[in-house]
């Protein structure tokens, strides 16, 4: 299984749909909002916008 190191370490972007499906292996000590803020993170194959990112963000927070 890859890391999330290894998607990164490739210049291939990552697809958030692979962060929740368990595609690859997390790092836990990863804040997955600073992820999404400062990688490049595609949903079904185009770059989420950074008022995308900033409503998944929120609506990750309020579920924690």
């Amino acid at each position: 299984m890859k890391t999330i190191r290894d998607v990164l370490c490739s210049g291939e972007p990552v697809e958030l749909t692979d962060i929740f499906d368990d595609r690859f292996e997390w790092n836990i000590a990863m804040n997955l909002a600073d992820f999404l803020d400062q990688h490049e993170v595609h949903y079904n194959g185009k770059q989420l916008t950074k008022e995308e990112t900033r409503v998944i963000t929120q609506s990750l927070k309020l579920m924690a």
